[in-house]
């Protein structure tokens, strides 16, 4: 499983799909449980990174684009944290 390009919640997906109805889930119940399976070190970072994304759309200032932008920074490290996990799982 790849996350280029866009390491989300649709990825935590497919990896949680034999929890039964988690398509219903919410972003932070499929991120909460990542977590308590030991896919992501901590649910906090995530939840703000859903929140820099959802800024986004409405950064009209400096001040707010260079939050977004440092928040992307740390997603990379923590995107690439979680694929590191999923592909060290599907060797297994």
């Amino acid at each position: 499983m790849s996350c280029r390009g866009r390491c989300s919640s649709a990825t935590l997906n497919k990896l949680c799909r034999t929890l039964g109805a988690v398509d219903q889930w919410s972003f932070q119940e499929l991120i909460r449980e990542a977590a308590e399976r030991g896919l992501i070190a901590a649910v906090e970072p995530w939840i703000e990174y859903r929140y820099q994304r959802n800024m986004t759309a409405h950064v009209y200032n400096e001040e707010q684009a260079r939050r977004v932008y440092a928040s992307a920074q740390s997603f990379i490290i923590d995107a690439k944290a979680l694929l590191a996990e999923v592909e060290r799982r599907n060797v297994d």
